[in-house]
């Protein structure tokens, strides 16, 4: 591998842990606010004095809660991606024995063809040699991803457990907010 596509590929590992962090930290956000918007909601559905027009309310509000949310923690930091200059950066200041060798390499790479030289080699061997030492794959918070990462993994658990004993513990609020049952309502009235 060419000294360029070597380096290269570093930033992109540490890229790769980046996207994969953010994808942790927007999955446990979203789902946790779907979960806890289902709990609220079908409690509040659960009351049969509530009208069926603030049922659909409800409904829609939990809609945009969750396209909002969305959109603020997965879609938008997930279209912000650094270029290799700003992961170089990112790198430097977690090594700051590197001195600004990282950036300078990748700034040099980059550059169009005619404008590299011997000089561009050296110092992108240079940047190689002091990065020997750098876990490029442990650049990224290991406890904040795996804590992320569980988040996720219980917020998914709790809301299919919570989608799945809904109508145990609220059989109205289920029929009426999951279901699309609005006449419920009126036969636990009548009885």
């Amino acid at each position: 591998m060419k000294p360029n596509e070597e380096l290269l590929h570093k930033i992109g590992i540490v890229r790769n842990r980046w996207k994969a962090f953010i994808w942790a930290r927007g999955l446990a956000l979203v789902l946790g606010v779907l979960a806890i918007s289902l709990f609220i909601g079908l409690a509040m559905a659960n009351s049969i004095s509530l009208p069926t027009g603030a049922v659909t309310a409800l409904r829609l509000g939990m809609v945009v809660l969750f396209a909002f949310t969305l959109v603020r923690a997965l879609i938008l930091p997930l279209r912000r991606i650094p270029d290799d200059k700003q992961i170089a950066r990112f790198v430097e200041e977690k090594n700051p024995g590197l001195e600004d060798r990282l950036v300078s390499a990748v700034e040099t790479v980059h550059k169009p063809e005619s404008q590299q030289n011997v000089f561009t080699t050296l110092l992108v061997k240079d940047a190689l040699d002091r990065t020997k030492n750098v876990k490029f794959t442990d650049q990224v918070n290991k406890r904040k991803f795996g804590m992320f990462a569980a988040l996720s993994g219980a917020s998914g658990l709790a809301l299919i457990f919570g989608l799945y004993i809904s109508s145990l513990f609220f059989p109205v609020g289920a029929a009426r907010l999951l279901g699309g049952q609005v006449g419920i309502v009126d036969d636990l009235r009548a009885e």
